[in-house]
């Protein structure tokens, strides 16, 4: 009976061998990884936006995780999770209903208290878009002025440091119409935001226009779970490696967004 035992032993070590040279034993069973960018009804084009057809997200952010992530040799899958708090991106890795979050993500010293970051893949900094016919030509015109800028964003912080003006509105001033919606019917004076995404929204009417001024330069990076050194480690080698052989400036150029970063020769 012993011997059979070893006999039958023996047999499924070879087969599991075989198996493993192979390459057909699955060596892992590693989850994909969780990949949060906003839910299916949020729009931020060029950057995110839901692709109804094929059921996943467009757009510059999407294109860059998944880009990464090829080069990593990580799996993946997009997750829209219930959140509570105004600050989605940095509450589910908090919360651990994401591994990674990418969204136009400013890289703050207060976030950075909460989650971790990888370098920066992209800069942008702050600016105002404005009616045309406003007159205005610069940040200092803004003073005593109707400011939109929304809370939890960086553009919201730096009215509110600086004193730009103490009217700020932090919602649409007509729920039913848009930031670029309220400039035109000249509900708000300014709308402050991104400049990039700024310069999107002129691309949607000949109405407005952004200052030429940066009021800030923001680096966007892409976050983890504060202390998943591993996960970032990859992600950083990953866009070290992008950067370099520009696919991630393609990305930016196919959306016929200016790429800068700091590091760009």
């Amino acid at each position: 009976m012993l011997y059979l035992l070893n006999k039958n032993l023996s047999k499924v070590l070879r087969v599991l061998l075989l198996l493993l040279l192979l390459g057909s034993f699955p060596l892992s069973s590693e989850k994909p990884l969780k990949v949060f960018i906003s839910w299916p009804e949020h729009d931020y084009m060029p950057f995110y936006g839901w692709d109804e057809k094929k059921k996943t997200f467009k757009g510059i952010d999407a294109e860059i995780i998944t880009l990464l992530c090829a080069e990593a040799k990580l799996k993946f899958k997009y997750v829209y999770p219930k959140t509570e708090t105004r600050l989605p991106r940095i509450e589910v890795l908090v919360r651990n209903m994401a591994d990674i979050s990418i969204r136009s993500f400013s890289i703050t010293e207060k976030r950075k208290q909460y989650i971790d970051f990888t370098n920066p893949y992209f800069y942008d900094g702050l600016s105002a878009l404005v009616h045309k016919k406003s007159g205005i030509t610069s940040i200092e015109q803004l003073k005593g002025k109707k400011v939109l800028a929304y809370v939890n964003t960086t553009g919201y912080k730096y009215v509110k440091e600086n004193k730009l003006t103490p009217f700020i509105i932090t919602t649409s001033p007509n729920v039913m119409d848009s930031d670029l919606v309220a400039v035109k019917k000249k509900l708000v004076d300014a709308y402050i935001n991104d400049k990039v995404y700024l310069h999107t929204l002129t691309k949607k009417s000949d109405e407005v226009k952004v200052l030429n001024t940066y009021l800030t330069t923001e680096p966007w990076g892409i976050g983890v779970k504060k202390g998943n050194t591993k996960l970032l480690n990859k992600l950083n080698k990953a866009l070290k490696v992008n950067l370099e052989n520009k696919k991630i400036e393609a990305i930016f150029d196919k959306y016929k967004i200016p790429f800068r970063h700091l590091n760009k020769k």
